[in-house]
């Protein structure tokens, strides 16, 4: 089955430029470069993983909600989570101006929510696992997930942050990146070390960590790879968008996983 986004490309990106007023500065120019790219290719990844044809779906640190977005064009029901007000005032913006419906967005914690016990068929997070206790929101996504649900992750190995001390990545005047990758790298030692966790930092968990911790909160048919390149249906291109490896060391990766249907 393929999933058609249902928004001209011009309505959508007028709707974008609308919503920056509740953004600023660094946020702005992320806001407008990740709602640039074509929205069918954010709708082929969700295919690549499995992520579509849901009737309840959570995305869990939905950002600047290009990808919440897609989720409700590729599936029923979503709600879509955040701690970032700003982004949440832009992201309800957005799909107001473009008359989206099947969205429900609510200012919470990925760590703690506050929906019942197997409230969802299937839960992304795309890029938001680093800023938080990896141990604890995967319990917590495990009792959000009907029996048979399934999680996607997205999140930043050692390898991408070595990258961004030598050469940020997408430098800005408004925001300092390397200064952000000296910090995670420290906040993970430091995690590891000693379980400290500095709340709203990034910190590094390689894959195998995050698999393992994974296996230990009850998933089960794990796979990792690099982003953008796990591929569970037949006939998907997936496109990445991030490097999978910089001097040997781990890039970004992806990882998927399910509940079993006996729990």
């Amino acid at each position: 089955m393929q999933y058609a986004v249902t928004h001209p490309k011009e309505e959508i990106l007028a709707a974008v430029e609308d919503a920056l007023q509740h953004l600023e500065g660094y946020d702005q120019e992320f806001y407008r470069r990740v709602w640039a790219t074509e929205m069918e290719i954010y709708c082929e990844r969700l295919r690549a993983v499995g992520m579509v044809g849901k009737d309840h779906v959570l995305d869990a640190g939905s950002g600047n909600g290009q990808w919440t977005y897609c989720l409700s064009q590729t599936n029923g029901q979503v709600a879509a989570i955040d701690v970032n007000t700003p982004r949440l005032k832009a992201t309800e913006h957005v799909l107001e101006k473009l008359g989206v419906q099947n969205i429900e967005v609510s200012k919470q914690s990925i760590e703690k929510t506050n929906f019942p016990d197997g409230s969802f068929d299937a839960i992304f997070c795309y890029g938001v696992m680093m800023f938080c206790d990896h141990r604890v929101t995967l319990a917590e996504f495990y009792r959000l997930l009907k029996p048979g649900g399934s999680i996607y992750i997205c999140t930043n190995g050692l390898g991408w942050y070595i990258y961004n001390v030598m050469t940020p990545h997408n430098p800005s005047d408004h925001f300092d990146v390397r200064q952000m990758a000296i910090s995670a790298i420290r906040n993970g030692l430091a995690f590891f070390a000693e379980g400290r966790h500095p709340d709203g930092e990034q910190l590094v968990v390689p894959s195998h960590v995050l698999s393992n911790d994974a296996q230990e909160a009850g998933f089960a048919d794990l796979q990792t790879g690099p982003e953008g390149t796990l591929t569970l249906e037949p006939n998907c291109t997936p496109q990445s968008f991030f490097m999978s490896e910089f001097q040997g060391l781990e890039g970004v990766y992806e990882l998927v996983a399910n509940k079993s249907a006996a729990n």
